[in-house]
């Protein structure tokens, strides 16, 4: 299952959605032991692959069939990403806005019982973000902090910069851009010096940069940080 989860993040992050629902759909056919003693991880990852895609609908029921089937050797690590991933995939579904809430709470749950997991300040900025959502903006501000200091203390980069994503969009959100350009400008300083990039989070990192100078009126500055995310989206397989 850990070779499974490692192909996938692979194919993601080189930026290729599409290849890698192709090949694990592959690997399915060429490997029994998905079938036998994998079932519900395979299912777990295929859906979560199929949400960077376009096929949304597909990617909630494969992973509605994952939840469905039981765990062959459960443990907190496999629990923790098939709620973390169901929470992700519905996310944007507001008829499911109830069980992602408790998605992300039993992933968290999960991830406190788990030897090592990266991830959890993931969750935690889903979370924050719904809280943001439905108006509990300090819980969700209290939850993007916990989620940065604690991917400090793991020297998580990744984390690090999903929970300085976090903490931009919600003073946007709030319309104070001084503080969002403060935590934008950080999360370009900690990609820059990033030792692996995922060309999405780095897109992504400059268009937040963008976004804080646009609220400020900074616009001639806002182009250099759009062409950059341009140019990494251009670069893409899928644009």
């Amino acid at each position: 299952t850990e070779a499974l989860i490692q192909l996938m993040n692979t194919y993601q992050s080189k930026g290729d959605a599409e290849g890698c629902v192709t090949a694990l759909q592959d690997l399915y056919n060429a490997s029994p032991i998905l079938q036998q003693q994998c079932l519900r991880d395979y299912y777990s990852v295929l859906g979560y692959a199929l949400s960077r895609t376009e096929r949304m609908e597909e990617a909630e029921n494969t992973m509605l069939r994952a939840m469905s089937l039981p765990l062959y050797q459960a443990t907190p690590e496999r629990y923790f990403r098939d709620y973390a991933y169901a929470a992700a995939i519905f996310y944007s579904n507001t008829e499911y806005q109830e069980e992602v809430i408790s998605w992300c709470q039993e992933a968290l749950r999960q991830a406190e019982l788990c030897k090592n997991t990266s991830g959890a300040q993931w969750v935690k900025a889903m979370l924050g973000s719904i809280y943001k959502r439905n108006g509990h903006l300090n819980s969700a501000l209290e939850l993007f902090h916990q989620s940065r200091d604690e991917a400090e203390q793991r020297n998580d980069t990744l984390g690090i910069i999903n929970s300085l994503h976090a903490l931009t969009d919600l003073f946007l959100y709030w319309d104070i851009p001084e503080y969002a350009d403060l935590y934008a400008s950080e999360a370009v300083r900690v990609q820059s010096g990033a030792t692996v990039q995922n060309p999405m989070v780095s897109a992504q990192t400059y268009i937040n940069k963008g976004r804080a100078l646009l609220q400020l009126g900074e616009i001639d500055s806002v182009a250099y940080y759009a062409g950059q995310a341009h140019n990494i989206c251009e670069s893409m397989p899928y644009n």
